[in-house]
């Protein structure tokens, strides 16, 4: 196209030239023809850049320091890697209590900025879910390595009731996948969960106590929210370190941190004593503070039957007041229907309308209006005063706890995990899952929080396209999808790059080659112009000379 375009416009400045055009003209058509070329070849790659998208490519996560990795390549992976429940939850209602929801592995339906990248999906509307798949190497805490557990989700649908945690499954508990249900052990569990006003990311830790050998759930004090109307990828991450401390991150920013022995409810040490629950409060106890004052005494004048309000005295009824005029009246303009029968309908009535008069000034039985009752003041109570019976808020005396324990390093008791899995419950179907790892470093994590924040500002720049650019050419949304899809092509298409590069080197390149006058034309003109008699005018000389060309060239 750029060859063709090239000779065409050499040859056609040759046969402008010799039909006797001027140079002015022949550049100024030069001009407008590169001109047009150049948008057409813009507007031929921004087309191409439009249609396509970003290509997906797998992030390249090495294995040092991996237990799990899952980026939902295929249906086939997620089958050969997660193991479906088989089990039936506990207290739920004979329809529902089977995991029998519907996992599918597919590409986001809206905002797939990334061609071929695909995610895990659950598509049933209220039903449970459970899969899980073994770590490699299950992670021990007494190694002394931090936890890492990271993973993306989109709420395609919104998140109107559900959950979207991950639970990491104990390892000396561990039945396989398909047994899972809400009773099988787990040590961490973290994610969103959402239902009503109900928002948080759970966080919770089963410790096993030392003394009893009880599991017993120590959940998240004060948890952060999401958001659950985003229709963009969301990173949940959560970093527990071997010095005892957590910080949970939201999109790749810190959004939560704190301590395992503080932060947790309840604390992971119990209190060294507690309320005795053999202790009863006396018969005789008194905790009442205060009590009516028995030597007041109701003044002469009280009057508890004073009402609030009476009518005003001063008021005068308005002149003009109609008051036996009824309010409403017969509507004179109303016409009994042609189809009224009296012996079957009975007796035709106009139907009422407010009086008119009334409206000028009132009408009606007229009273005063009501005012506050100066000598009103309410039911009399005698005043209250210190009760010398009290004897202060009762509460039971403490005794040694006898689950007492201290506790200094609650991260290396944490029991081994040997699986991560998904049980859910949702309300709220097609919610998304994608880039799940459970690691032992940051590399991996880092690695993968990076690919997230590529795609979600590709998802940033569509959404704004789609929902923002209502303005056409004029709106700089349009213009900022048009540049990312554009950036996009050119990466994944290097072809495309080499149109843009002659899309700017060829107008220079036409414009110099074919509007340049050649030296001998600039001699002649000087030439002529020489010979030109004092009284004739440039213009008419050039004009002469043209018709005299042409007139040479007819013959």
């Amino acid at each position: 196209v750029l060859c063709r375009a090239s000779n065409s416009a050499v040859c056609y400045l040759e046969t402008w030239k010799s039909n006797g055009n001027t140079p002015e003209k022949t550049k100024q058509h030069v001009v407008m023809r590169v001109c047009v070329f150049s948008a057409l070849l813009l507007l031929a790659v921004a087309t191409v850049s439009t249609a396509e998208k970003e290509r997906y490519v797998k992030p390249a996560v090495g294995e040092d320091g991996v237990h799990l990795l899952d980026v939902f390549e295929s249906k086939a992976s997620f089958g050969a890697g997660w193991v479906r429940s088989e089990a039936t939850r506990s207290g739920a209602d004979e329809g529902i209590a089977r995991y029998d929801g519907t996992w599918a592995v597919e590409e986001a339906r809206t905002l797939g900025a990334l061609r071929g990248d695909r995610g895990l999906v659950m598509k049933s509307a209220a039903r449970h879910y459970g899969a899980s798949a073994e770590l490699s190497p299950p992670f021990d805490f007494g190694a002394g390595q931090p936890l890492l557990l990271q993973y993306e989700v989109r709420f395609q649908d919104g998140m109107e009731c559900g959950g979207a945690y991950v639970k990491l499954l104990q390892a000396d508990k561990w039945e396989g996948g398909a047994a899972l249900t809400a009773d099988t052990p787990y040590t961490v569990m973290f994610g969103p969960d959402k239902c009503g006003t109900n928002n948080k990311v759970h966080f919770i830790l089963q410790f096993r106590h030392p003394l009893t050998g009880e599991l017993r759930e120590h959940h998240l004090s004060s948890p952060p929210a999401f958001d659950a109307t985003s229709p963009l990828s969301q990173l949940f991450t959560l970093v527990l370190s071997p010095d005892n401390t957590f910080e949970i991150r939201i999109n790749d920013e810190s959004a939560r941190t704190g301590a395992l022995l503080v932060d947790l409810e309840p604390p992971i040490s119990p209190p060294a004593t507690i309320a005795d629950p053999a202790d009863r409060k006396p018969a005789d106890w008194v905790d009442e503070e205060t009590v009516a004052d028995p030597e007041a005494i109701k003044p002469a004048d009280w009057d508890d039957d004073a009402p609030e309000l009476i009518p005003d005295a001063d008021a005068r009824k308005p002149d003009g007041w109609l008051e036996n005029a009824p309010v409403m009246v017969a509507d004179p303009e109303a016409v009994k229907p042609a189809d009224w029968d009296d012996d079957e309908d009975g007796d035709w009535v106009a139907p009422a309308i407010p009086n008119p008069d009334c409206a000028r000034v009132g009408c009606g039985p007229w009273m005063p209006p009501q005012i506050p009752n100066p000598a009103y003041r309410g039911p009399w109570h005698a005043p209250r005063i210190a009760n010398p019976a009290f004897r202060g808020a009762w509460k039971p005396r403490e005794i040694d706890n006898p689950d007492y324990f201290v506790e200094t390093d609650p991260f290396r008791r944490l029991p081994a995990i040997a699986a991560a899995g998904f049980e859910l419950w949702s309300v709220t179907p097609n919610v998304l899952f994608d880039n799940l790892v459970v690691a032992s470093r940051r590399a991996p994590v880092k690695t993968l929080a990076a690919h997230w924040r590529h795609k979600v500002e590709a998802e940033r720049v569509l959404l704004a396209a789609e929902m923002g650019a209502t303005g056409g050419l004029l709106d700089p949304a349009f213009w900022q999808q048009k540049w990312f899809e554009f950036a996009q092509a050119v990466q994944n298409y290097p072809y495309i790059g080499i149109a843009l590069a002659a899309l700017v080197v060829m107008p220079v390149v036409l414009l110099s080659v074919c509007c340049r006058r050649p030296a001998n034309d600039a001699a002649a003109d000087a030439g002529g112009a020489a010979k030109r008699p004092s009284g004739q005018s440039g213009q008419s000389g050039r004009r002469l000379l043209g018709g005299g060309a042409r007139g040479s060239g007819r013959g």
